[in-house]
């Protein structure tokens, strides 16, 4: 075989990055997990969040989603279903509501990976302390083996950056998203 076969581009590697889906919960989860991975991976944006309580607070949350893509020229889908009463009965038949709403996230994230050819799928929920990284992990390992995908986990809890959104001027939120956890942060 010839060199020129070898390295087709003047002597340049070319090497391909996998497709990575990501689930963005949103902005400040989002920060943090590109400033570790977006030279790793051709990355696509997944925003699918019905949890999230009020219109307003929802549209906010996209909005600077929306602001960092930019800014980033990183590809995003967004999926914006929103039914309040639908994401109630979702979470009623849990014993712990929080694992009902990751598991309809996941496996809305891991339906849109595997219906689009992605090579990795993973979310930004495993990147706040807040959230039960156990359990992400091992409902992500789960639907990795149903679905033949494979899920990203990884451990940054220790440098997450809640200003990191601030900073840059932007809005920031003081709570998961969902009713119960609003009330939990105010109350």
């Amino acid at each position: 075989m010839q060199q020129k076969d070898i390295f087709p581009n003047n002597g340049e590697i070319n090497i391909k990055k996998p497709n990575l889906l990501i689930h963005a919960c949103c902005g400040i989860c989002l920060e943090n997990f590109l400033n570790y991975f977006e030279k790793s991976f051709n990355i696509t944006v997944y925003w699918f969040n019905p949890n999230i309580n009020g219109i307003k607070e929802f549209r906010k949350r996209r909005e600077v989603l929306r602001k960092i893509l930019i800014n980033k020229n990183i590809k995003s889908e967004y999926n914006n279903f929103y039914n309040v009463k639908e994401f109630l009965n979702k979470i009623s038949d849990c014993n712990i509501r929080c694992h009902g709403c990751i598991e309809w996230r996941l496996d809305e994230t891991v339906q849109f990976a595997k219906a689009n050819g992605f090579d990795v799928f993973t979310t930004t929920l495993l990147t706040s302390p807040n959230q039960d990284y156990d359990y992400i992990n091992k409902y992500g390992e789960l639907l990795s083996k149903k679905h033949n995908i494979e899920f990203l986990s990884y451990d940054m809890r220790e440098d997450y950056n809640n200003n990191a959104v601030k900073e840059k001027g932007l809005y920031s939120q003081g709570y998961c998203g969902c009713i119960f956890s609003e009330e939990e942060r105010y109350k």
